[in-house]
């Protein structure tokens, strides 16, 4: 008997085939708090067929992209599997060359790949594949912070702006009048190199990484650079400070505090429309994110934040932007007058994690409340998830952002953090496949 895959004589691949791979209902030890403020465990079971299996019938493998919940027993499992055209499935011995017939009754060890082989009926052709079942080896919901050696150099910043970009955490601040900029590789975090140019003093609260560059304006003239090395000017502009982009434009506030958008990459700027009054726009504390619509996801939506002198609150306004179409949306002021609206953090900052629009900063001179609104910025709501590092005390100022490993990066004074969510770090597996 040959496997088909090699015989060349043999009958056409079609002829026996797995088409179908699913698991049954499975044994979970799920991990709590009890009374006395102790961990403990407990077994529960799940049922498991909602974990979708791919069969890639190039290579002969059988998997789970989504992996099972942290805490599943994969040692003993139940699976079923469908095979084209009546097909035989057996499974390997994990200690010889001996099959045996695979049954859905049978509980399975899949701690380790499995190898599956379906023989045609008339027992002249087979197939095999390598099935692999995956479950978190870590739990999704906790999050852990790393301290990082203080940094001299960034401690001497008055005011702090921390960009990710180009795998890169860049930090720029004021010291003797200019802004200065420093990074460190996102895995690294030990040692900060300071870029060679200097700026403005105040230029460093409008840098801002847009697809394939950073930027920012310096007495109203917009430049950018591809490594924050070298930099170039774009265009001469009216404005005082870049406040936010999406995949396609770039915003920036005028010295006479309008908004004005570029969907050119700073070459050309335009004033953009707003549906409430410009004097309700922020002119300090911004943070915006931009993310596509879980129902489209050629529409970003994107939020911009930040303190103004004439608001109790800090406001919110969100605008839309669709990537495929011409149309241009109006910027809509947040009407948040309740009891969640957003406060005046200072050094408010936005984040994009865990699909959530975060909000950090510092009240009263110690680290603020991390807030999240899942509602378009209307009301803000204690985050749970996770808090500050236990030993994280605000030195001076503050800022924060995400990089392109999810983890997010904390500044304050010469102090740095970083951490993750666990789940935020899992990677997805192929899902698709062609022959």
């Amino acid at each position: 008997m040959k496997d088909e895959e090699t015989d060349k004589n043999n009958v056409t691949y079609g002829d026996t085939a797995i088409t179908a791979f699913s698991l049954g209902t499975l044994n979970q030890v799920c991990h709590t708090v009890n009374k006395a403020g102790g961990d403990s465990t407990y077994t529960t079971t799940f049922k498991a067929e909602a974990y979708k299996f791919y069969i890639d019938q190039a290579q002969g493998l059988i998997y789970n992209p989504d992996s099972l919940p942290y805490g599943t027993d994969i040692a003993h499992v139940l699976a079923k599997t469908s095979a084209k055209n009546g097909g035989i499935v057996s499974i390997k011995s994990t200690t010889d060359e001996s099959l045996k017939y695979f049954s859905e009754k049978d509980s399975t060890d899949f701690t380790n790949p499995r190898t599956l082989i379906v023989t045609s009926r008339d027992g002249k052709s087979y197939r095999q594949y390598k099935v692999t079942v995956n479950a978190h080896k870590q739990q999704g919901d906790v999050f852990s912070w790393s301290t990082m050696p203080a940094s001299a150099d960034l401690e001497q910043l008055d005011g702090h702006k921390a960009v990710a970009f180009g795998g890169k955490v860049f930090v720029f601040g004021n010291k003797d009048g200019l802004t200065h900029g420093y990074y460190t590789a996102e895995g690294d975090g030990q040692t900060w190199t300071q870029l060679p140019t200097t700026f403005a003093a105040d230029t460093y609260k409008g840098v801002i990484a847009h697809e394939n560059n950073l930027y920012l304006v310096e007495n109203g003239v917009v430049k950018r650079s591809a490594d924050g090395l070298t930099w170039t000017s774009v265009s001469s502009t009216s404005l005082a400070r870049l406040v936010a982009e999406t995949k396609t434009e770039l915003y920036g506030l005028s010295t006479a505090g309008t908004l004005y958008v570029s969907k050119d990459n700073g070459v050309s700027w335009a004033a953009e429309e707003l549906d409430d009054e410009a004097s309700k726009l922020p002119n300090a504390n911004f943070g915006y994110i931009a993310k596509p619509l879980t129902t489209n996801s050629t529409i970003e939506c994107i939020m911009m934040v930040g303190t103004s002198g004439t608001q109790p609150n800090a406001v919110v306004w969100t605008k839309l932007v669709d990537q495929q179409s011409a149309s241009n949306y109006k910027w809509s002021f947040v009407e948040a007058n309740n009891a969640y609206s957003l406060p005046n953090y200072t050094d408010l900052t936005l984040l994009n994690y865990d699909d959530k629009a975060l909000a950090m900063g510092i009240d009263n001179g110690a680290f603020a409340k991390i807030l999240s609104s899942e509602d378009g910025g209307i009301t803000w709501k204690r985050f749970t998830k996770f808090a500050y590092p236990a030993d994280a005390t605000v030195s001076g100022s503050f800022a924060a952002t995400v990089d392109s490993q999810q983890y997010i990066w904390l500044i304050s004074g010469g102090k740095v953090w970083r951490g993750r969510l666990n789940s935020a770090g899992w990677i997805k597996g192929q899902t698709a496949f062609t022959e």
